[in-house]
């Protein structure tokens, strides 16, 4: 059993958040950032699928795209939007780069199947960063990947309450998700694919010599987090925690380098 876990694509979800602000202040200006995002994502189509089924890509993004109008459009009518709505416009994100790598992937002959996470990932009702009821979510979990054998393109941040109105993890949510997915099911490990080589002794920004330290315990992992370290979202090790599944932090531009690896605790670090 696998799983990927999808973010939205770098700065959109800024964006959407943008578009919904400027649509509840009755500003029309949300209606460019709602064009600019169709040809990002049209355009990232273009590049990852071929024309034999681009077609249908484009089609699910078209349907995705109306939605997220019909929703901007009501609160700019209204000129308010609810902690519920921007969580809705937010989960659009995830939810258009789920169906364009899934479909890039199907292109590619790999075996896999698009789930958006709000069917298996049940939360409370704080829309903006809601907690997750790990009761429920795991027995979901569990069903989902017994009856569904391929591999998973999951929709990383979000989730649903349990009568279905869409929540949001917080931002960073979509390691979240993975470390909520991973200790469900039981994983031999989960990956933070990320754009650094691992968890690094100072921020390479400020100092230039910074190392990338090879193994963390849990607990050290989640005081960096706590006290601000960028890599990881501060809940991501949690659920790997409770379970003991170690987590890896790993760089998507160089996945020759071993990375950072997170393990139970200290007596376990080499």
């Amino acid at each position: 059993i696998a799983a990927v876990i999808v973010s939205a694509m770098s700065g959109v979800t800024n964006e959407l958040i943008k578009c919904a602000q400027l649509a509840s202040k009755k500003d029309s200006g949300y209606k460019k950032i709602l064009k600019d995002l169709e040809r990002k994502h049209i355009a990232a189509v273009g590049e990852l699928i071929g024309a034999r089924h681009r077609a249908k890509t484009l089609s699910r993004l078209d349907g995705l795209f109306r939605q997220l109008e019909s929703i901007v459009t009501g609160a700019y009518r209204l000129q308010e939007l609810s902690p519920a709505g921007m969580a809705c416009v937010v989960s659009f994100g995830e939810r258009l780069s789920g169906h364009i790598l899934a479909d890039a992937l199907i292109e590619r002959h790999v075996q896999c199947e698009y789930l958006n996470a709000r069917h298996v990932i049940t939360t409370d009702e704080h829309f903006e960063a809601a907690a997750v009821d790990f009761v429920r979510t795991d027995k979901a979990v569990r069903a989902h990947f017994k009856k569904h054998t391929s591999l998973q393109i999951v929709t990383g941040f979000i989730g649903a309450t349990p009568d279905g109105k869409t929540t949001t993890l917080g931002r960073g949510g979509s390691d979240y998700s993975a470390a909520i997915l991973g200790a469900a099911l039981g994983a031999k490990a989960i990956e933070i694919w990320t754009d650094v080589s691992g968890i690094m002794t100072a921020d390479p920004r400020l100092v230039p010599r910074a190392k990338v330290v090879p193994e963390l315990s849990f607990e050290e992992a989640g005081e960096l987090a706590y006290f601000g370290a960028k890599v990881l979202h501060p809940k991501t090790i949690l659920p790997a925690m409770r379970k003991r599944i170690p987590v890896k932090v790993l760089n998507t531009f160089m996945p020759e380098d071993r990375g950072t690896t997170i393990v139970p605790n200290f007596a376990q670090r080499r």
